[in-house]
């Protein structure tokens, strides 16, 4: 492997031609240290030296060191296509890949090369990097930031990355800056003894950033046949793009231009159908629990999508065109009932309307109906009764206009081609903390299907569609959900602060910092929403009897894909093509 000159690693610690971008760069520095994501010295000591403003040049260099995610490609349907991530969740990957001096490695998605750039600085001039993106454009760009900042010592190939690196490897680590869907059984091949993998992974739509590494074997030695996670943090990345891309595309929501839907695990869904109930009525149910900040509500989302395999998984994209039209809709995604076939929800009926009935308990009592004067959903207790509203008040519920897309993708395109700065945190989409849904990282670039590892890969090839779904048989599944009355989708929108005295727009469910803490709210869409929103409310006492549950303590080990596996206590087992997922809470 070629690494240049490794007399001079960058350049000069902290300093550069323009004094502006350097107080930027140190106040960066400050910020992330200050915040706990940067723990380490050597990770400090890298984005204190590194100039992220050569790599985003469109930016004023003031700009280009605020804790944002920079997008730089946009497809053809406007949606983000690459970025700079955001410096908060480069700095919890970096802690979580443990770098050390001397280190070989290798990154899957370049993006503008900061990353591989900071990556660089902590493993020194004894060290190596190889970043592989399938998008020549973005590798041609790399190396000329690349270069411009001092760090020609990196290499950035454009190739397959679902391959990885065959020629250089083995490697001490691996990162994968795009999300990911499986796992390549390249990315594991490649990795040598005591090797750490660190990637965005999709776990039933929700993505994590996951450490995994081998355990020890009985004989003191790694184990061959499972890797375990030893962190995992809610994140947003842009998802891979190529042959090994995921079976979880984002379809277009009828609602208006720019919203997009996506389903878990593939599973296929009726977008006319969901575009009706998300743009009629909506209702808000109280689950009578507190949560004390958005992390725990990014936690009880994942212990609920987790414990309700049987729901499917929906996370609703924006942009800026969308949120105009409609408002924010599921700040968090959401849960939804087996979709109805076409045209049947416009036979079913919402509770109310001389069809079937039911209360937030999942009863026939306490149902009302709000007047639909376009106030937004009606605000309920858990058992107090339900009350509907048409959708046309629906924007502002869930934070500040122009905020970045549900899936942590960002708002409209810049000006001149040049990088768009999302607005900054109001809601679950912006990288704050971990455990917060994060801005979009980098696309990687992926294998094709078919391919087979070298002795040890984790499984062969299999075609998306034929990968199975969770399986509910686990202790992990809540049982109880509900005979629903037609179609239903539900999900958290934020708390409730403590009512005043008055009505305010405050006792509106939010996503606001300073509501918390406040009770938790889910809103229910669709003639079954009133009944699937309080269900999902009830489970919110056997989180919180439970200890909240999240991703602190989540379990998730991955396995070959032909391994024959029985659900472990509190965990359901997701198939992928090349591996089997075991994820959820084992009981103490």
């Amino acid at each position: 492997m070629t690494t240049g000159d490794e007399s001079a690693p960058g350049p000069a610690f902290g300093r550069s031609a323009d004094r502006a971008a350097d107080v930027a760069r140190a106040r960066l520095a400050r910020a992330l240290h200050d915040s706990g994501h940067t723990p380490s010295a050597a990770v400090q000591a890298a984005f204190l030296a590194v100039p992220r403003h050569l790599f985003v040049p469109e930016l004023d260099p003031a700009a280009a060191y605020q804790d944002e995610a920079l997008v730089i490609k946009y497809g053809e349907d406007g949606l983000p296509v690459s970025s700079s991530s955001q410096p908060a969740m480069m700095a919890i990957m970096l802690e979580q890949l443990r770098l050390r001096p001397g280190h070989r490695v290798l990154e899957i998605g370049t993006g503008t090369g900061y990353n591989a750039a900071v990556m660089a600085h902590i493993v020194g001039p004894r060290g190596a990097v190889v970043t592989v993106d399938i998008d020549a454009d973005l590798i041609a760009r790399a190396r000329a930031s690349l270069a411009d900042a001092g760090y020609r010592q990196v290499r950035a190939s454009c190739a397959d990355g679902g391959y990885g690196d065959p020629e250089d490897a083995p490697f001490d680590r691996i990162i994968v800056t795009a999300g990911a869907w499986d796992i390549a059984p390249a990315w594991l091949d490649q990795l040598g003894p005591g090797g750490r993998l660190v990637l965005p992974l999709s776990v039933r739509g929700i993505q994590l950033s996951v450490g995994l590494e081998r355990p020890p074997g009985r004989d003191g030695q790694a184990g061959a046949d499972r890797w375990v996670a030893t962190s995992a943090f809610r994140c947003g990345f842009v998802r891979m793009a190529g042959a090994f891309a995921d079976p979880e595309p984002f379809r277009p929501l009828g609602l208006s231009p720019g919203l997009y839907v996506q389903a878990d695990d593939g599973r296929q869904v009726d977008p006319d159908g969901l575009a009706a109930a998300l743009g009629g009525r909506a209702l808000d149910v109280g689950a009578g629990i507190r949560a004390r900040s958005r992390d725990e509500l990014a936690d009880l989302d994942l212990w609920l999508t987790l414990t309700q395999p049987e729901l499917t998984r929906l996370t609703i994209m924006e942009t800026a065109a969308s949120r105009a039209q409609v408002g924010p809709l599921l700040p968090y995604g959401g849960l939804a009932s087996p979709t109805l076939e076409a045209g049947q929800l416009s036979e079913a009926r919402w509770p109310g309307e001389g069809g079937p009935r039911g209360d937030a308990d999942g009863g026939a009592d306490g149902v009302g109906e709000a007047d639909g004067g376009g106030g937004g959903p009606e605000e309920v207790g858990g058992a107090k009764g339900v009350g509907g509203a048409d959708g046309a008040g629906r924007s502002g519920l869930a934070g500040r206009s122009g905020l970045a897309g549900r899936s942590g993708l960002a708002g409209r395109p810049g000006a001149a081609g040049g990088p768009h700065r999302p607005d900054r945190p109001g809601w679950p989409g912006s990288m704050g903390r971990p455990g917060r849904p994060g801005w979009p990282g980098r696309p990687g670039s992926v294998g094709r299907p078919g391919s087979v590892g070298r002795p040890g890969s984790v499984g062969r090839s299999v075609p998306p569609d034929q990968a199975a779904r969770p399986d509910p048989s686990t202790a992990l599944t809540m049982p109880g959900l509900p005979e629903l009355p037609g179609l239903g989708i539900g999900g958290l929108v934020g708390v409730r602060p403590p009512r005043g005295p008055l009505p305010t727009a405050a006792s509106r469910p939010c996503l606001d910092p300073r509501a918390y803490p406040g009770e938790i709210v889910l809103r229910g869409y669709g003639p079954g929403g009133p009944v699937l929103a309080g269900y999902l409310a009830r489970q919110v006492s056997a989180w919180d009897q439970l200890g909240r549950p999240g991703t602190a303590r989540l379990a998730l080990t991955v396995w070959p894909a032909d391994a024959e596996l029985t659900a472990p206590e509190g965990q359901i087992i997701l198939a992928r093509p090349h591996v089997r997922l075991a994820a959820g809470w084992p009981p103490p």
